[in-house]
């Protein structure tokens, strides 16, 4: 019978490190070992790693939607940089250089995993992202988890791992589901569609992120007699968020506003194309990192009129096709090198064992009201065995008036990275 790793890399928001596991959700086994460091050799600066994961983020977002062509989208570039970070520290040689080519570009496993370490601590500094990961591991294989792989885990993503019999667990994936859904405060529901038989380990990170405005909207900034026009033309009937802001940006043929946080250190950026007659996939496709650092960098403090539609939606993709378009092949061939992740139990002589990528599913949720944000991700990773600035008073105010198709982020204040990336062409 053909053996099959399934290794599933689940980024929720609002997920905390194996709470809850308790009652009939089996007995655990912590596995610990000592502390591991990496090499400390590095070869990318800091500065450079945020360069590459902003255009990582541009790229990914104008991917996703050229797949999609209309309609609203969310990605969650933090999450998916999470998960290929914790499945490129079990990656070795071209397979690795692969991966990280799509967002650090050169860089060392301790770059990448010092980074990931830096942004965990600053999100979570922030009050309102909390940022979690776990891995729960079959027992019953005749292979194992290697165990300076989990360590690497814990020491860079302060990862718990457990592990139990699958066979003996097999409501598992209601368990992981129910975790989900409970830590996501109800936004994200049946992250697993299934567990595999043959699974051998789940890699799980979580992240969560619930602001509420510094300034809320008042009861009579809200209104309701606003039209929103869809990319197909369609009006549409919104709730509209009035405001004046005082962080008003502007570049490469845009405009926009920024909106903080409570605490100051994430904040809510809106993008809106100067021309109506450009679609939002016309005007990705002339974006870059550049596009993206100028554009946050061109905030100014002056007076801006702003109409922020309400909305809420779910959304879902396969990035697959999507990352492979961008480069990443290797690690989705049978000739992937994720042997890093795994080892051999001693009493067996199985050939050696080398893990490759099947299926990238990434899923979110938003809710944006007059409250304040919610939002939801969940990026899922499964492998297979390879066998298979200054003050300036405004003369006029400024004026954002979002009823049209527009770009938006939730961007960490404290590095200008983009943790929430997403199109509005619709209200429906």
């Amino acid at each position: 019978m053909k053996r099959i790793i399934s290794i599933l890399l689940v980024l929720a928001m609002g997920c905390s490190i194996l709470s809850g596991c308790s009652g009939n959700s089996g007995d655990y086994t912590a596995v610990k070992g000592d502390i591991l460091e990496l090499p400390t050799e590095s070869t990318v600066e800091g500065i450079e790693l945020k360069k590459m994961y902003n255009e990582f983020s541009i790229n990914l977002l104008k991917n996703v939607y050229a797949v999609e062509g209309k309609g609203s989208i969310m990605i969650s570039p933090a999450s998916i940089l999470f998960a290929l970070n914790m499945a490129a520290l079990g990656a070795e040689g071209d397979t690795y250089t692969e991966m990280t080519n799509l967002y650090a570009k050169g860089a060392t496993k301790n770059d990448i995993a010092t980074f990931s370490k830096s942004l965990k601590e600053t999100l979570e500094s922030s009050g309102i992202v909390n940022v979690a990961n776990s891995l729960w591991i079959n027992e019953d294989k005749s292979y194992k988890a290697n165990v300076e792989y989990l360590n690497l885990l814990r020491q860079y993503y302060s990862a718990s791992a457990a592990q139990m019999s699958f066979e003996q667990t097999p409501e598992l994936k209601d368990i992981i589901n129910a975790w989900i859904k409970e830590k996501t405060n109800d936004m994200i529901e049946n992250a697993l569609d299934k567990i595999d038989p043959e699974a051998f380990m789940y890699i799980v990170n979580c992240l969560a992120f619930e602001g509420k405005w510094k300034e809320e909207y008042k009861d009579y900034q809200i209104t309701y007699d606003h039209k929103f026009t869809s990319g197909e033309g369609k009006t549409q009937q919104m709730k509209s968020l009035n405001s004046t802001e005082n962080l008003y940006l502007e570049y490469g043929g845009a405009k926009g506003f920024l909106k903080e946080y409570e605490g100051g250190d994430m904040s809510f950026v809106a993008i809106l194309p100067d021309d109506e007659n450009v679609s939002i996939m016309e005007f990705l496709n002339n974006c870059s990192e550049d596009f993206w650092t100028q554009f946050y960098d061109s905030r100014n403090r002056e007076a801006v009129i702003t109409l922020l539609p309400a909305f809420s939606f779910d959304y879902g993709a396969e990035l697959r096709e999507i990352l492979m378009k961008m480069g990443m092949i290797l690690p989705f061939t049978k000739d992937a090198d994720l042997s890093g992740m795994v080892t051999q139990n001693d009493n067996t002589n199985d050939a050696k064992i080398s893990p490759m990528i099947s299926r990238i599913i990434h899923k979110t949720h938003i809710e944006l009201d007059e409250k304040g944000t919610k939002a939801a991700a969940a990026t899922i990773i499964e492998a297979v065995d390879g066998c298979t600035s200054v003050d300036a008073p405004a003369p006029q105010p400024k004026r954002v008036i979002l009823d049209r198709p527009f770009i938006y982020a939730i961007v960490d204040n404290n590095t200008g990275l983009p943790i929430f990336m997403g199109v509005v062409d619709s209200l429906e």
